[in-house]
């Protein structure tokens, strides 16, 4: 993608501030882009702030990848007292003892919510049941059954500790709860907690230091140059080029029964002037299968 443009867009990395939904935030960069078609990877919740990836255009084909991505959060937990929502914006539902405990010990205790764990989603999710999301039922003061998921949990880290607040950093898999990762730490602790304060500093490949306010995008002079080609987002697959007429077969969804690879699998494309074309899968013996394609525009 040579050039960012309504029709093929592009990625954003947004810092979304606290006190609005990831949908509001987005509605308010497609207005300053003056791009319609967009879409976000990855839900926070409106106390949350940080990495709020958004595409738009064409771009919005990557969105499946980058949900798959892992995510990196930091969060204050307030220890001894817990919420209905699991964060500041609930109502207090019970207070307990703040344990007297050091740093090096809640370190003890966050290292063994690492690995593959079980989590239970929380009512106020966007889970849905028999169509209505969670959240919607706790407002109604019900309760519905969960089953456990097993969520990965890269490296949790304690980064500081002063009653009863405590920082934590965690990397973790695709639908880990933070909210629930700060219930199941307090607990470990023989305690009760909820999250104060939530941030989400990267998603894959892209960091917060990539990350734009939304005053930032609107006072650029040209908000569109702010946007990061679709294919930023596909960078741990390997790239491979096509001549002008493998590339025109490969934008109509032709397979390319002529392309050999070392090793099948997904594969960047790319035409000879460096063009993004797309998305394609190598299957051994059997060519580039088109995925996503890029048409230019």
């Amino acid at each position: 993608m040579a050039k960012a443009t309504p029709t093929a867009g592009g990625l954003l990395l947004l810092d979304k501030p606290a006190g609005i939904s990831s949908n509001q935030a987005l509605g308010k960069a497609k207005r300053i882009l003056g791009i319609r078609k967009a879409g976000h990877a990855g839900t926070l919740d409106p106390f949350a702030t940080g990495l709020l990836l958004c595409a738009f255009g064409q771009a919005t084909k990557v969105n499946a990848f980058l949900l798959e991505a892992d995510k990196t959060y930091q969060a204050t937990l307030q220890v001894g007292q817990s919420t209905a929502t699991g964060d500041l914006e609930g109502a207090v539902t019970a207070t307990s003892q703040v344990p007297a405990i050091s740093r090096q010990q809640w370190q003890a205790l966050a290292d063994k919510l690492t690995g593959t764990i079980e989590q239970v989603p929380p009512m106020y999710s966007a889970l849905k049941h028999q169509g209505q999301p969670l959240y919607k039922l706790a407002r109604q003061g019900k309760t519905i059954e969960r089953q456990a998921r097993q969520v990965t949990i890269h490296s949790l880290d304690i980064v500081s500790w002063q009653a009863p607040l405590l920082v934590f950093q965690v990397r973790c898999s695709k639908g880990t709860y933070v909210r629930t990762l700060g219930e199941q730490l307090a607990q470990l602790a023989g305690s009760i907690g909820h999250l104060t304060a939530l941030r989400r500093t990267s998603i894959g490949g892209f960091e917060q230091h990539q990350m734009l306010t939304l005053t930032q995008l609107e006072a650029a002079p040209e908000p569109l140059a702010c946007l990061l080609p679709a294919d930023q987002a596909l960078l741990d697959y390997p790239a491979i080029t096509l001549s002008e007429q493998q590339a025109t077969g490969f934008l109509h969804g032709r397979t390319l029964v002529e392309v050999a690879v070392d090793q099948p699998g997904k594969y960047r494309v790319y035409a000879v002037d460096g063009l993004f074309l797309g998305l394609g899968e190598c299957l051994r013996g059997a060519g580039l299968k088109p995925q996503r394609v890029f048409p230019a525009g």
